[in-house]
């Protein structure tokens, strides 16, 4: 029986594994530089076709160079060129707004000093949203009874509402913690959110609007997409080092529900990561001294507020992101310089 020969592009296999063999060799050779002459005498070809089986070794990726006649398989690759992003794809403005958390009205360590004066500053930088991460009175529990000076939680969100900061143009939009405030809401089974902000339209307050208990996301949208920003009074204690708690969050968070900026209330800390696993968290300090509770603890104040400025792309990514801290120091600071008015 004869042998069957199969053909491709009107060649048998006895040609293309000539050819193949031919391109291999050719391979081997060019290892080290050598001249196209030398191939063409070697193999017999002529030098048009040793170009075109370079050329064809080119084509599927090999890196060959082809200089003063000679032809080199080069092990050294070109680095990455310089690619340039198109900056017009982004909005180019920049939105800023106030965080601050922890306020723990009602409690002898409270500062309302610091708290009227971050408000001046946001009043003073034009900002007319403040997010508040939770915490703003202290609420009534077995072990805070003698560190208080208002009882009752009506009692306690009538002074909230009477004392805590109100200027012109700034909306300030609060959760509720499932401490302090939320004790009076197990309790009592009160939603203390939607409770303060009833009493406080009523008492002429239209600048409090509750998002949520615990937690809330707020949209940020733009012309082709949209970010989350995330506002949470987180959970546990202040770890040995600062950014552990909020670390710890955020691996937990599962890929699809990432918020793109993460406001932390509860911890009493003032810190940023400015991008761990794509979130930009902010830890927001507090509006408070430290308390006995917290001396107990052996937990630090950071006492403060922060402004954030971000800028959102098109397509909703945030691009840019920049933070400011208005740290304050304890009241015997102010006192000695006569900084009271």
């Amino acid at each position: 029986m004869s042998k069957i020969e199969f053909k491709i592009d009107g060649k048998t296999d006895k040609d293309l594994n000539e050819r193949f063999k031919l391109i291999e060799s050719i391979k081997k050779d060019i290892k080290k530089p050598v001249s196209l002459i030398s191939l063409a005498n070697k193999y017999k070809r002529s030098p048009a076709i040793i170009e075109a089986i370079l050329d064809e070794l080119t084509a599927q990726k090999f890196n060959v160079n082809i200089k003063d006649g000679e032809a080199h398989l080069s092990s050294e690759v070109k680095t990455g060129g310089t690619h340039k992003i198109d900056l017009k794809e982004f909005e180019n403005k920049t939105y800023k707004f106030g965080f601050i958390t922890d306020d723990h009205l009602c409690n002898k360590a409270e500062r309302l000093d610091v708290l009227n004066a971050i408000f001046d500053i946001y009043e003073q930088e034009g900002i007319t949203q403040v997010y508040n991460g939770g915490n703003w009175i202290d609420g009534e529990a077995s072990f805070n009874k003698l560190d208080i000076h208002t009882f009752g939680m009506t009692n306690q969100i009538d002074y909230f509402i009477k004392n805590y900061p109100q200027r012109k143009n700034i909306t300030i939009n609060f959760i509720a913690g499932d401490d302090h405030e939320g004790w009076y809401q197990q309790r009592e089974g009160v939603i203390i959110g939607e409770y303060l902000e009833m009493k406080a339209k009523a008492a002429g307050r239209n600048d409090l609007k509750y998002l949520g208990y615990m937690e809330a996301d707020i949209t940020l949208q733009a012309r082709r997409g949209n970010a989350i920003l995330r506002v949470v009074h987180a959970g546990g204690g202040t770890a040995y080092a600062l950014s552990y708690q909020p670390q710890k969050l955020i691996e937990s968070l599962q890929g699809g529900d990432k918020p793109h900026i993460l406001l932390i209330g509860h911890y009493h800390k003032a810190e940023v990561l400015p991008s761990y696993r794509n979130v930009r968290a902010v830890q927001g300090g507090c509006g408070c001294d430290q308390t006995r509770f917290m001396r107990k603890k052996r937990i630090e104040a950071h006492v403060g507020g922060w402004i954030v400025e971000f800028q959102q792309s098109k397509d909703g990514a945030i691009n840019r992101f920049k933070t400011e801290w208005l740290g304050f120091f304890d009241k015997q600071y102010y006192r000695a310089r006569k900084y009271y008015v």
